[in-house]
């Protein structure tokens, strides 16, 4: 330590810990080394929850990455809807519709995935919606998204057939 300061903040200079460790984890899951990608990014969450310097956009972008390397490469499906689901609470906390944008569209891949069609569908309706107040350039592949999802829920005869694809409705 020097000035009573820890090394690593030495190091890292103006970023804060949780972030070094994010792109850390980044740098880990792009070379294929998951399990040295999942504990940067548990730790970077731990620094999240302990650090009060720590920018709340930073605990829930890493909650979006943890809730993917849960499910797709960590068989921890169960954690994944829960990492998501915090994302999007902070987001919403915090103002921050991309980020909310993000989480929406996470947890609503979770929920189609586990044949919860009408709650994924809500969340893509929201999303959508959020889509259009932002400009976003992903309102297209989100209405696509969304119009798989009502035709899923007509063919289990769970909405009503005057739906029509990529209708907001």
């Amino acid at each position: 330590m020097m000035d009573g300061k820890p090394i690593f903040d030495e190091i890292t200079g103006d970023q804060s810990g949780a972030a070094v460790l994010i792109r850390q984890g980044q740098v880990f899951y792009e070379r294929g080394e998951w399990q040295p990608a999942l504990d940067c990014l548990e730790r970077a969450l731990a620094v999240c929850h302990t650090d009060p310097r720590t920018d709340r956009r930073l605990e829930a972008r890493t909650l979006n990455l943890l809730g993917g390397l849960y499910y797709y490469r960590a068989g921890r499906q169960s954690e994944t809807a829960g990492c998501y689901r915090q994302a999007l609470e902070i987001s919403r906390e915090l103002g921050d519709r991309a980020g909310e944008a993000k989480a929406l569209f996470n947890l609503a891949g979770i929920y189609q995935a586990e044949g919860r069609y009408p709650e994924a569908k809500e969340l893509l309706d929201w999303l959508v919606a959020l889509d259009r107040e932002l400009d976003s350039p992903d309102l297209h592949s989100h209405l696509i998204v969304l119009g798989a999802v009502r035709k899923r829920l007509k063919r289990l005869g769970l909405v009503e057939s005057n739906h029509h694809w990529g209708d907001e409705n």
